[in-house]
Parts: C-alpha cells; sequence; structure tokens
C-alpha cells in the first residue's frame, strides 16, 4: 500500500492535464458544432484507443459550461451531460442499462424504478424496470428537454457498433431519434470501430458529422515537434530526469504509439512503481517494465492504420463518387458559328446602297 503522500502525488498527476494542440483543436470543433449544429443529430468523435478521448469530452462540457455561464442570451442552455455507453452482453445491446445511465446523468430521481402515466386512461400504467424501454426512453426525453441540456455526450460509444450487421441500423436509428425527440445533438465518443455507424444509410449519413481525434505521427515535422513538447511537459511533473524520457524520444513515442492518453498512463504506472520501491525517481528500468507489450502496441497500430484510412479520401475513392453520382465531363467550350445572312423574298433584291453616278 502506498503512504497517503504517494497516493497524493500519484492523484495530483493523474488529474494533471496537458492542452496539447490535437486535444485543443478537437475541443473547438466539437464546441462550434454544438453552437451551431445545422440540422446534424449525431457527431461522431473517433480516434484510436489511448488519444485522450474521456479527456476531450471533460474539456468540451467545461469550457461550454463557461461560455453558456458567462452568456448575454436571455435564457442561455445547459452544458451537456454525458455517461458512459454500457457494453453489450454478447451481440445483444442493453438499451435499459444505457438509458437507466443517461437518466442517472440527467440526475432522474430513480432511474431504475420508472412510472410512466399515459395521457390516455384507458391505457395501463407501466411500471418496473429497465426492460421498460419506452417509459425510459420518455423519461430521457422529457428531462433533457425540462432542463434544455446543450447536448448530450456518450463516451466509450463505440460499444454501440457491437451488435452484429444487422442491427448497426437499429443502432443508430435509436439515438437519432432520440437527438430529434429532445432538439439537441448527440455526441459519440469513441474508437475507430464507432466509425461503422457512419455510411449505413443514405439518410444515416445525411445527419452525421464526423471529427477526427488522431495521433500524432512521427512522420510528420510539426506532430513530431508537438509530441516532444508534450513529453517534456509531463516530465516537469514528474520525479524522473529529463534525459531519461527526451533523451530517446523515438523509444516513447514507439511505446506510446503516438497517443497522449496512453503515453500518461505507462507514465502513471511508473511513477507508482518508483514510489513502491522507494526510489524516488522514475527510472529507465521502471518504464520498461510498465510499458506495454509489444503485441498489445501491434494490436493498437494496426487499429490505427485501420481507422486513419477511414478519414482518407484518395483519388480513386472520389473518381468512385464521381462514377456513382454520373458526374457531366467537363467539355472543351465550341466556338459560336457566325450568324447566317437572311434571304430575302423571292423577286425582291436585299436592300443595299446604290453607287451615284458622282461616285462613278
Amino acid at each position: 500500500m502506498l503512504s497517503l503522500e504517494a497516493h497524493a502525488q500519484v492523484l495530483a498527476f493523474s488529474k494533471f492535464k496537458v492542452a496539447h494542440p490535437k486535444l485543443v483543436a478537437a475541443d473547438a470543433t466539437i464546441r462550434q458544432f454544438v453552437h451551431e449544429p445545422a440540422d446534424t443529430a449525431i457527431l461522431l468523435v473517433a480516434g484510436p484507443t489511448g488519444a485522450g478521448k474521456t479527456t476531450l469530452k471533460d474539456r468540451v462540457i467545461e469550457k461550454l459550461a463557461a461560455e453558456f455561464e458567462s452568456s448575454t442570451l436571455p435564457e442561455p442552455p445547459s452544458p451537456p451531460v454525458a455517461f458512459d455507453c454500457p457494453a453489450p452482453a454478447g451481440t445483444t445491446f442493453a438499451w435499459g442499462d444505457w438509458l437507466a445511465a443517461g437518466l442517472e446523468a440527467l440526475r432522474h430521481p430513480a432511474p431504475r424504478e420508472i412510472v410512466h402515466v399515459p395521457a390516455d386512461p384507458r391505457v395501463a400504467i407501466e411500471t418496473g424496470s429497465r426492460r421498460n424501454i419506452g417509459a425510459m426512453r420518455r423519461n430521457l426525453v422529457t428531462l433533457a428537454c425540462d432542463q434544455r441540456v446543450a447536448a448530450i455526450g456518450n463516451d466509450e460509444a463505440q460499444h454501440l457498433a457491437a451488435v452484429g450487421r444487422r442491427g448497426l441500423v437499429a443502432q443508430l436509428e435509436m439515438i437519432k431519434s432520440l437527438a430529434d425527440a429532445v432538439g439537441v445533438p448527440f455526441i459519440l465518443f469513441g474508437t475507430y470501430t464507432l466509425l461503422e455507424l457512419r455510411n449505413l444509410s443514405g439518410q444515416l449519413g445525411r445527419r452525421c458529422q464526423d471529427v477526427h481525434f488522431p495521433r500524432y505521427r512521427i512522420d510528420d515535422a510539426q506532430d513530431w515537434t508537438d509530441f516532444k513538447s508534450v513529453v517534456h511537459t509531463f516530465a516537469q511533473e514528474l520525479p524522473i530526469d529529463e534525459e531519461t524520457l527526451l533523451g530517446d524520444p523515438e523509444w516513447i513515442y514507439l511505446r506510446s504509439a503516438g497517443c497522449i492518453g496512453t503515453l500518461k498512463q505507462w507514465l502513471t504506472r511508473a511513477l507508482v512503481a518508483s514510489l513502491e520501491d522507494g526510489t524516488g525517481e522514475i527510472t529507465r528500468a521502471q518504464l520498461e517494465k510498465k510499458a506495454l507489450s509489444v503485441a498489445a502496441l501491434t494490436a493498437i497500430a494496426e487499429e490505427i492504420t485501420v481507422g486513419e484510412r477511414e478519414f482518407e479520401e484518395d483519388a480513386a475513392s472520389i473518381a468512385v463518387l464521381e462514377g456513382l453520382i454520373g458526374r457531366t465531363v467537363v467539355r472543351e467550350p465550341i466556338e459560336p458559328k457566325a450568324p447566317r445572312k437572311r434571304a430575302g423574298r423571292v423577286g425582291h433584291r436585299n436592300p443595299k446602297r446604290d453607287q451615284t453616278a458622282a461616285a462613278a
């Protein structure tokens, strides 16, 4: 067991956040979307595992809360609420659990014991548990409308896609119908698996937008500079010699896959190890011991490769689109023909100036 002082040190570093460039850019994009969704029902925020999507979600809510608090609007909306998307049991998604989590986020007094009294007295009163999806859905819509929330966020939303291909459309249709009923967009934060919901149908695709929250790339000069800057910032918050981290930045990058969340979790584990050992300083050996395995990092890298490809729009994909919509081929403009002279009537000559005798 760590001492209280050591535990406080770990907790302080766990709460430490770095406003790195990719986080700031994604946050600005999402907040702009919340202010002006332009009839978009769902925003898909996708990135690799360990990119820091939960930190991004918390930052978005915090920034929007500050904006609405200082707003000059007569009745500004409430900040977004957010909750975790439950993992399905097998291929069956538990919408009762999902709605219960949403009701808890909206501070419903008893989300597990829903009572719905219909307007028509001939209809039986609905009571009971999470099996009563209809009543829970109506309660969530009512609470969200009454509280005038600006948006509803869902973390770990890739779980929505873990239901088999046939159920994907129904999953997104449920979210879209809730967004339409509440009148605010839903923001789904998840891994690249979330993108499986994006192109299920033309109608759903029209009501969705996506935001890429990517890793830092070592082959991009600006990304590489920004990544090393984040490593330097973390080093200043830890009992570690900066040279241990910055002396071999390529190794630090490799063992974090360029993802800030993965990097921070790794450094947190190394900090705990240093406190347990009583060394008082994180060493290279502790970093090596607490790094993710090569097998785990390989799986992450493969997922990143596939996911990043989903955001690419190359010439081949554009050519497919052009073929499908029958884009008109642009041709060279045709030179206009000279106007034809109008022929006169038979027996009548065309009007012209006659030559005078003096001119002759």
